[in-house]
């Protein structure tokens, strides 16, 4: 039986990849396409010749009595807005929302000990693999190599550094026993002096329709190593969160899952 989505911020660029995902996958059935109440869409078709025309909506409570899962890819004042509806429904969540405040990774971790709960800012297996890989050369190469993260992505993302970029930054951090405050660094304009030793650099550019490049930097006095993942499609991003949402709706609740969990299961 195919597997009913509830997809939150379908009108977005990922909600339109799931959207297209979805139509050609016989696995899974968009069963709503959420928008917030200020949305032109509301009120428009999703596919222009499915009959009864399926309507984008925001009607929270009814996309929950009639979904398996819920897929979001609002943003982060959204997601709290529907967070006591998921706990009310008790219905799983997969959730892509970047640029999320601390304090809204800790709502999501206390939601999850009451449903389950995916969240990952990046829904492809092989950024997590690529953090893998980072943290091991991190944790071996030490502050003997500076580290630098410089990631690319279309001219309408609002956040800058990505929510991947501050994810691997952070897992650097704890591989290395760091607080990853004191030792991130986000803007060199003028005289700045020399480089701090054991700090974590960021570089960011914005400009095409670029899906996501991410590069991690380990630059030493005689050689240095880059590790990149590239996105050519957004399609990959949608294929993850819907492999994540049908691991997810056979999982417990009790902690809060992310792309790690799900790795780890495909490497089984």
């Amino acid at each position: 039986m195919a597997l009913k989505i509830a997809l939150v911020g379908a009108g977005g660029r990922m909600g339109r990849a799931l959207i297209t995902e979805i139509a050609q996958n016989e696995a899974f059935v968009l069963a709503s396409a959420l928008e917030s109440e200020t949305s032109p869409l509301l009120g428009a078709p999703v596919f222009a010749d499915q009959t009864p025309p399926l309507l984008f909506s925001s009607s929270l409570p009814e996309a929950l009595a009639y979904c398996d899962v819920v897929i979001d890819f609002s943003t982060p004042s959204s997601i709290h807005a529907l967070l006591p509806f998921l706990e009310h429904s008790s219905k799983p969540c997969v959730c892509g929302v970047t640029n999320l405040p601390e304090e809204g990774l800790a709502a999501f971790k206390a939601l999850a000990k009451k449903i389950p709960f995916f969240y990952a800012p990046n829904m492809n297996p092989l950024v997590a693999l690529l953090k893998r890989e980072v943290c091991l050369l991190a944790k071996i190469l030490g502050d003997e190599f500076d580290i630098e993260i410089s990631e690319t992505h279309h001219r309408g993302k609002a956040d800058a550094p990505s929510g991947t970029a501050l994810s691997l930054g952070k897992a650097i951090a704890e591989a290395q026993g760091k607080d990853f405050d004191p030792c991130a660094c986000f803007s060199r304009t003028g005289t700045v002096g020399a480089r701090t030793k054991g700090s974590i650099g960021f570089s960011v550019i914005r400009g095409g329709q670029v899906p996501g490049q991410h590069t991690v930097h380990f630059l030493g006095d005689a050689e240095h190593v880059s590790l990149t993942h590239e996105s050519f499609s957004r399609q990959v991003f949608a294929k993850g969160a819907l492999g994540a949402a049908q691991w997810l709706v056979s999982q417990a609740s009790g902690r809060l899952y992310g792309m790690e969990d799900w790795l780890e299961t495909l490497a089984k």
